[in-house]
């Protein structure tokens, strides 16, 4: 069978519009803190940090959310990967490397990120065409 020409293009349109109705998506809330520092804040040394502003902020995104099972299936291919883990597909254009101390609250629960292997995350990223089309992310369980 051959796939026409043109896929890739349509290929990147469905899926943008699959992540646009939210199919199977859940609401995420993505919670971190931006810290405002005061002129002369010389990094390391404690005494000019008095005067630094940490804010609060959140957004509410959705993603879609699979939660780890292993026992199901006994096939675990990355050892990082663990039961109770959540991984969440965020569409590809969701900024999570600038927000600081970052963490997801999923039906009442926090998580935070785990740091996997980069062949772990390479092998979850989608793309086509070169534009990012989801972002996956490792979470574990804190509260």
């Amino acid at each position: 069978m051959r796939l026409p020409r043109n896929i890739a293009p349509k290929l990147t349109r469905l899926a943008k519009r699959l992540i646009a109705s939210g199919l199977n998506a859940e609401p995420v809330t993505l919670r971190w803190r931006n810290t405002v520092r005061p002129a002369g804040y010389i990094a390391g040394l404690e005494t000019t940090a008095a005067g630094s502003v940490i804010t609060e902020q959140s957004e509410v995104i959705s993603a879609f959310v699979h939660y780890v099972n292993i026992q199901t299936t006994g096939f675990v291919a990355h050892a990082e990967v663990h039961l109770g883990d959540v991984i969440l597909d965020f569409p590809g254009a969701v900024d999570l490397d600038s927000k600081p101390d970052l963490s997801f609250e999923i039906s009442g629960k926090i998580y935070v990120r785990k740091v996997g292997s980069s062949s772990l995350s390479s092998s979850w990223d989608v793309r086509c065409n070169g534009v990012p089309i989801t972002k996956t992310v490792l979470v574990t369980l804190i509260a």
